[in-house]
């Protein structure tokens, strides 16, 4: 027997003030439950004036009706439901071999999340580094892993030694003038420029690491890590450069 709506769902009010992929976690636990009754999945039923959400939403059952749609609409998308092939309906789905993958709406929130970071596009060593971290929600460790990668490359590529280190060894490597991974076919601004952005990441993003915690949600460790990745690129440009 399934649990109750207001057993797995916030309030109405509570539901309506969510992203249509915050409620698709919800819906999909939910889908399990019925599913384990062998209960046909069939939206219209769901939200029907005799359905179970009707005496969920109450005064707020057309808007909840709405927002369950669109979330239904993002499990489909996802692959988290499918219509299943022995029905004409096309409301009538089933929970997906991915969908079972999810139990309850924590799980499903932890993929989202997860999937922020694309880190196919990541340089091979970065992914190894990164990429456990962040997926289990340690967005500190993942960003400051990253920058501490960027540190040193610079340091390897530059050929300088372990005492070099933070925004000083930046400075130095993309001195506009001498420095070994200055690009000296640009602009002398933009050298400038170059040594600023190195410097100012490993400024901002790796040093406050290292003596402090700092608080990171998932998309902003994700961005940040990407960040890391396009000034790993540029390092291995300039040590393939001056090959």
């Amino acid at each position: 027997m399934p649990r109750p709506l207001d057993a797995i769902f916030p309030s109405p009010e509570v539901l309506l003030a969510m992203e249509p992929e915050e409620i698709a976690g919800f819906l999909l636990e939910y889908l399990h439950e019925l599913e384990g009754t062998n209960a046909f999945l069939h939206r219209t039923n769901l939200t029907g004036a005799d359905g179970p959400f009707y005496r969920y939403a109450g005064a707020h059952f057309q808007k909840v009706c709405n927002a369950i749609a669109e979330a239904w609409m993002w499990l489909l998308r996802d692959g988290m439901i499918a219509p299943r092939p022995d029905a004409a309906a096309m409301d009538i789905v089933f929970v997906t071999r991915r969908g079972r993958q999810f139990e309850n709406h924590g799980d499903l929130e932890a993929y989202r999340r997860a999937a922020l970071l694309h880190d196919e596009t990541l340089d091979g060593l970065l992914a190894q580094r990164v990429v456990p971290a962040f997926r289990r929600g340690d967005y500190d460790t993942a960003v400051f892993t990253a920058f501490k990668e960027v540190e040193v490359r610079v340091r390897a590529a530059g050929g300088y030694s372990h005492g070099e280190i933070g925004t000083q060894l930046m400075q130095a490597a993309f001195n506009p003038e001498s420095g070994p991974l200055t690009d000296t076919t640009r602009e002398s601004s933009e050298r400038v420029a170059m040594m600023s952005l190195f410097a100012g990441a490993i400024g901002m993003f790796k040093n406050p690491g290292s003596h402090r915690n700092v608080e990171f949600d998932a998309s902003e460790a994700a961005a940040l890590i990407h960040f890391a990745n396009y000034l790993l690129g540029v390092v291995e440009a300039r040590r393939a450069a001056s090959l």
